[in-house]
């Protein structure tokens, strides 16, 4: 069965479809850490205000369904 590659990237276009941010959809690696930069809603707000995209890359973190699993545990 083929496998999407891993970490996936957010990927944010403009209305023009240019591509304007390319990376981690918050900073928190774990999702049972309330993130304290919301990379992508930051991104797409800017868009939406007609300015300038600073951080137009990010890195991105790796799948965290692993971490749930421990969590349940």
């Amino acid at each position: 069965m083929p496998t999407a590659p891993s970490p996936h990237p957010c990927l944010v276009f403009d209305q023009e479809r240019k591509l304007r941010y390319q990376g981690r959809f918050d900073d928190t690696e774990s999702p049972f850490i309330t993130p304290t930069v919301n990379d992508t809603r930051n991104v797409i707000e800017l868009i939406l205000q007609g300015k300038e995209v600073a951080v137009t890359n990010t890195k991105v973190f790796g799948c965290s369904v692993k971490w749930s699993e421990k969590e349940a545990r």
